[in-house]
């Protein structure tokens, strides 16, 4: 997804990057971390986990590029 979709599915999953802040400060966390993974300058698995979490997208939808989909087994 492109970084501006990522920051409105932040927002309108009703958090902003301070709320965000807090949650990452309690996982021992930096708080650019988060900029710099909603914006691809690097990955942090704990980071984009939490932002998933927060906006009940897939990782798989956030970053195809990083996380993509399994293909399904034959039955």
């Amino acid at each position: 997804m492109h970084p501006a979709d990522i920051q409105a599915a932040i927002t309108k999953a009703g958090h902003t990057q301070e709320s965000l802040i807090k949650l990452i400060r309690l996982k021992g966390k930096t708080p650019s971390m988060i900029s710099h993974s909603i914006h691809s300058r690097y990955r942090s698995r704990p980071i984009e986990s939490l932002i998933s979490e927060v906006t009940g997208i897939p990782l798989q939808t956030l970053w195809p590029n990083w996380y993509p989909r399994q293909p399904r087994k034959a039955a």
